[in-house]
């Protein structure tokens, strides 16, 4: 069934790459939504059933995007960044070491759950400053959630960027764009959906770095002065301290002990060799060399790892068992919400067209959902 739906997908359109104006890309699109919208003049299509042509109307439901093409649409900004890093909440960033982290990110989880609570007090402990300086905080000095965002808001952002009023770096939103200025039932913040086979993916290579201990530019992942921050400043990993002793008292122990979630080098060889080997779904694009290879990986390829076929692969990587048995569980927990996501939406999208046929005598489920934003219960 799922080569079956690959074959099934048109090329209806193609952006090219490097665009700096999307929105100008993006007009004509918008332009045929905004001509058959409801309340404006219908479509005419031959209904095979009855043999005449009905006259209908056609609804942007939503927009989905990978966590880098949702700006574009929005006119919003790239994450991580101090303001504006999520379309959704009003969560905040904050310049740590020469990079940008969100430590007010694990407050959109359900406080509620035992795993939240968990994770919130391993967080105040190992990561004691960036709390302190990044996360808002109530009179109780408790973190405080970050809010959601509304259509309002989000337009108001866009106008005092245009006006002058304020700059662009002070708001989540650079301008107003032209889905929500053209559509009169857009709302940018219900409406607009994060692809999550991009965020599944993008766990997976960010094990695969952890594992290969090497960015896409050759350097060294966990390198001395992250150790150093690691295991002084945060009291990390304390068997990975380095011994700054001379080789003579060392002897053979190494300076820089080999961290227990990196694989060998020679065992990283091994895999990519076997990758030639993996079975694929019909329609499937080649698979690159896992390791060699994993700057360039696509989102398709990553996710295949997501099951059997990765817990496979990792069950011969020389990592302590604890680690590695970790990886694992991961990859099986991404196939099993992914897959289980899928089931669900597609049975509530049944429900809603047999309501909508039975009720109604139409098939607007997609029109309420652009309306009513249902789509955010998924």
């Amino acid at each position: 069934s799922f080569s079956g739906m690959l074959g099934s997908i048109w090329l209806l359109g193609y952006m090219p790459p490097k665009v700096k104006n999307y929105q100008n890309m993006l007009q004509p699109l918008v332009d045929m939504y905004a001509k058959f919208a409801p309340g404006q003049e219908p479509m005419s299509i031959l209904d095979q059933s009855k043999g005449k042509e009905v006259h209908k109307w056609v609804v942007c439901a939503w927009l989905t995007n990978d966590i880098r093409g949702v700006p574009n649409a929005t006119c919003g900004k790239s994450p991580p960044c101090l303001v504006g890093s999520c379309n959704m909440c009003t969560v905040g960033g904050h310049y740590h070491r020469s990079t940008t982290v969100v430590p007010g990110a694990l407050w959109a989880l359900d406080p509620h759950q035992v795993l939240t609570k968990d994770l919130i007090k391993t967080y105040k402990t190992e990561f004691k400053h960036t709390y302190e300086d990044g996360v808002p905080t109530n009179e109780a000095g408790e973190a405080v959630p970050p809010q959601k965002r509304t259509k309002k808001e989000a337009v108001e952002a866009g106008n005092r960027v245009l006006s002058g009023e304020s700059a662009e770096k002070e708001e989540a939103y650079r301008d107003v764009d032209i889905y929500t200025t053209d559509l009169w039932y857009h709302d940018k913040i219900k409406h607009t959906m994060y692809d999550l086979a991009h965020q599944f993916g993008n766990i997976i290579k960010h094990m695969l770095n952890y594992i290969r201990n090497t960015n896409k530019k050759g350097k060294v992942k966990f390198s001395p002065e992250v150790r150093t921050y690691e295991t002084e400043t945060l009291q990390r990993f304390e068997g990975l301290r380095a011994d700054m002793r001379p080789k003579q008292e060392r002897g053979k122990n190494p300076k820089f002990p080999k961290p227990p979630w990196v694989a060998s080098k020679q065992v990283q060889n091994a895999i990519d060799e076997m990758m030639p080997h993996l079975r694929l779904p019909s329609c499937y694009p080649g698979v690159r060399s896992l390791f060699a290879d994993l700057g360039f990986m696509k989102t398709a390829e990553t996710l295949l790892l997501a099951g059997d076929a990765g817990a496979y692969i990792m069950s011969h990587l020389d990592l302590a068992p604890n680690y590695r048995d970790l990886f694992i569980e991961v990859l099986r927990l991404i196939a099993r919400y992914a897959i289980f996501r899928m089931h669900v939406f597609d049975f509530v999208w049944y429900i809603l067209f047999m309501v909508c046929k039975s009720f109604f005598g139409c098939r607007l489920c997609l029109v309420c959902s652009a309306l009513f934003g249902m789509q955010g219960q998924f």
